[in-house]
């Protein structure tokens, strides 16, 4: 079980770490925010599989995303 928070269009990052602080419960392995022009992302994780990798938000370029889930191939 993971959280996921955010906003948007507007960057918050400090309402986004208070949101991730009320959920971390849901991820207590690590948590992170990033900030971008249009928004902000958070996650709290539970590391289950690929306890050294895995960090999210996840950023590419101008693109980032904050998943529950597993990606193959």
């Amino acid at each position: 079980m993971c959280g996921i928070a955010g906003s948007y269009p507007v960057s918050q990052p400090e309402i986004v770490n208070k949101m991730i602080e009320k959920i971390r419960h849901r991820g207590p392995d690590s948590h992170a925010v990033i900030e971008a022009s249009n928004g902000a992302l958070g996650h709290t994780r539970l590391a289950i599989l690929d306890l050294d990798g895995g960090a999210q938000p996840m950023a590419f370029g101008d693109y980032q995303i904050a998943f529950n889930g597993e990606i193959y191939n």
